[in-house]
């Protein structure tokens, strides 16, 4: 598959804005000793799903043109992303950090995955709109942050 596939800096883009409301804040009683750690080596589960979805929901957008990206429900979930980790004891630095450390080859693999599995043919603009028609009927995160 030859060209880019995600806009440059979506998904470290993503991860950034799920923190982008969080003060920064020492770690203290709320996080254990040697989770931040391991926090800054492995990505949490729940921030890749959204940087992720963010990232599809975005490349959908650009590709599908009677689809829009749905700001408010994107705003929502790094609202209640950065609450969650914040009271967690975690930092902005540590997610620049994983911003900077991200697991590309992971983004990548899901990316070819999901363009497969969805029926996406990059020079096709109806096969976006299809794939991100069909996130909105199912209620999927992806789904959640378009609007048509």
């Amino acid at each position: 598959m030859g060209g880019k596939i995600l806009k440059s800096g979506a998904f470290g883009a993503a991860i950034l804005l799920a923190v982008s409301a969080c003060q920064s804040t020492p770690a203290g009683d709320a996080a254990a000793p040697g989770s931040r750690a391991e926090f800054r080596s492995e990505l949490p589960p729940e921030v890749y799903d959204f940087a992720f979805a963010n990232a599809m929901a975005e490349q959908i957008v650009s590709g599908c043109r009677s689809l829009k990206l749905n700001r408010s429900a994107v705003a929502e979930k790094t609202e209640a992303l950065s609450q969650e980790f914040e009271a967690r004891g975690y930092t902005e630095s540590d997610f620049r950090h994983l911003g900077r450390n991200l697991p590309l080859k992971r983004l990548q693999d899901d990316t070819i995955r999901y363009i497969q599995t969805n029926g996406i043919v990059l020079s096709d603009p109806s096969t976006f709109c299809t794939a991100g028609q069909r996130e909105i009927a199912n209620g999927t995160q992806i789904g959640a942050f378009l609007k048509g």
